[in-house]
């Protein structure tokens, strides 16, 4: 059975004092090398199987977009040193492990705000970013055509 699910990416510190690396740049660097970094003891990564789908959600501070849709590849696989260092900053830096994916960026990004009444999850749409805590959030198929179809 197919799960689905949102991809949060949000503004990463870089290693430079003081430097952003916005989650949008995040987003597109983890579409060029076909990897989504997770951590391991998020409470829904065991449900995680080759075939799922996902929507890639940067949630950073200048933008709050539904970039793209993905197809999982992989279980959770552990880090090695080549794509420790494809990293982006830190949260990533924290994360030991990551999936395989095929990746899809959407010719224009869908803001989270005009799609945000077709989160079934959402009950206090004036909170709504206390929904999106962590880096992975299971969604329904109805939701994510929801969106994916969305023009």
């Amino acid at each position: 059975m197919t799960n689905y699910w949102i991809m949060i990416a949000k503004d990463h510190r870089g290693k430079g004092k003081g430097t952003v690396i916005p989650a949008q740049a995040v987003i597109e660097r983890r579409v060029r090398y076909g990897i989504w970094f997770i951590n391991p003891r998020n409470p829904y990564v065991r449900r995680i199987e080759p075939g799922d789908r996902g929507l890639m959600l940067a949630l950073g501070r200048e933008e709050r977009q539904f970039m793209g849709e993905l197809t999982i590849n992989s279980v959770p696989l552990q880090v090695d040193a080549a794509l420790e260092a494809l990293k982006e900053g830190l949260p990533s830096t924290m994360l030991t492990h990551y999936l395989k994916i095929t990746p899809y960026l959407w010719p224009r990004p869908k803001p989270l705000e005009s799609v945000l009444h077709k989160l079934d999850f959402v009950k206090n749409r004036s909170k709504w970013y206390a929904y999106f805590q962590g880096s992975l959030r299971p969604i329904t198929e109805a939701t994510f055509k929801a969106i994916a179809s969305d023009p």
